[in-house]
């Protein structure tokens, strides 16, 4: 069995839309909705914390600060096992802006949107529209305010 531990977060606005990515992936003909994520281990010893506010700076060009999580999503299909954290940012610093070409084709990734959603216009769009179930359900979360406290998650060092 193969562990992965992935990291998402629900970018938001003062005026509580929410940050979506187009990104289009392997498993896709074409670009869905997304929201940002990576992979946590692959960066010396940062947490998952760390490994999030990266992902957005990465991702999207911003800086945030983590408020609030909507959990932990298990998946456990085929003999893989992954945990992925998904956190709600608030952005600090920046405007969102695309990563150039070179620059995500080096991180594997593929974006050629990104755009705000208020509340209502993400309640019309179709869950096949998102990169995955998993993604949607997230936004969901976060839509029907099913979120906690940052410090539910207990980082022992």
């Amino acid at each position: 069995m193969e562990l992965k531990i992935k990291i998402s977060v629900i970018v938001t606005d003062k005026d509580h839309g929410v940050l979506l990515l187009k990104e289009k992936t392997e498993k896709h003909d074409r670009p869905l909705w997304n929201i940002v994520k990576g992979t946590f281990g692959d960066h010396d010893n940062e947490n998952i914390f760390e490994a999030a506010i990266r992902e957005c700076k990465e991702e999207a060009g911003v800086e945030v600060k983590l408020e609030k999580t909507t959990g932990c999503y298990v998946i456990q299909k085929d003999g893989d096992f992954k945990l992925q954290f998904n956190f709600i940012g608030k952005i600090t610093q920046g405007s969102p802006q695309i990563a150039e070409a070179k620059e995500q084709a080096s991180r594997n990734e593929d974006i050629s949107d990104i755009r705000w959603f208020t509340p209502d216009e993400i309640r019309k769009i179709d869950s096949k529209e998102f990169i995955s179930k998993k993604i949607f359900l997230m936004v969901q979360d976060w839509l029907n305010n099913k979120t906690y406290p940052l410090d539910i998650v207990h980082y022992l060092e």
